[in-house]
């Protein structure tokens, strides 16, 4: 039985008796095909799997070591980072301690500075009067020795006026009178 088919285009075509259509068919032709399709993708399989197994394998080799070797690489600079911090904080302390010994060395320094710049003002102020007080001592001296002289001289002076005149009580008097004027025109002199 031909059949003859229109396709659209104006061709027609005589189709042989075509056997029923089935759903799934496990006739000689479709299994020979499909042993022929697993021998090829076994044999495809075997040769890829010979040629390349080694090449992808030391591949995947270098890989895992060349990522282990970044990854110890990265923890080695992470340890050395952190010590380079810890060092770097060790020493800022070390310095924020020498510099509070530095300021307070400084501090002290200044403090016996002024108290030396203070003991030696008040060495020189009690130098100064003391000077004073030798040189105050000293004119009372020598007033009191001017004075002395000028009482021996006066005493002298009234002596040879009493030895000289005859003294009476009016006379003394008037003596006195002169000497103490004398005596006190002599201070107010000075």
């Amino acid at each position: 039985m031909n059949q003859i088919i229109n396709l659209s285009g104006g061709v027609l075509l005589e189709a042989a008796a075509l056997p029923p259509p089935r759903v799934l068919g496990f006739d000689y032709e479709f299994l020979r095909e499909l042993g022929f399709q697993w021998l090829n993708t076994i044999v495809m399989v075997a040769i890829l799997a010979f040629l390349l197994y080694k090449p992808v394998k030391n591949f995947m080799r270098k890989r895992a070591e060349r990522v282990s070797s970044q990854i110890a690489a990265a923890e080695a600079a992470n340890r050395e980072a952190a010590a380079l911090k810890n060092d770097y904080e060790a020493k800022l302390l070390e310095i924020e301690k020498e510099r509070g010994e530095v300021l307070d060395a400084a501090r002290a320094k200044a403090v016996a500075r002024s108290e030396e710049i203070i003991g030696g003002a008040r060495g020189e102020a009690d130098l100064i009067l003391d000077r004073a007080r030798n040189d105050i001592v000293l004119e009372a001296e020598r007033v009191r020795g001017e004075m002395r002289a000028q009482l021996i001289e006066l005493s002298a002076v009234m002596a040879e006026s009493v030895l000289k005149s005859e003294l009476t009580a009016d006379g003394r008097e008037r003596l006195v009178n002169e000497a103490l004027a004398d005596l006190g025109d002599a201070r107010w002199a000075e």
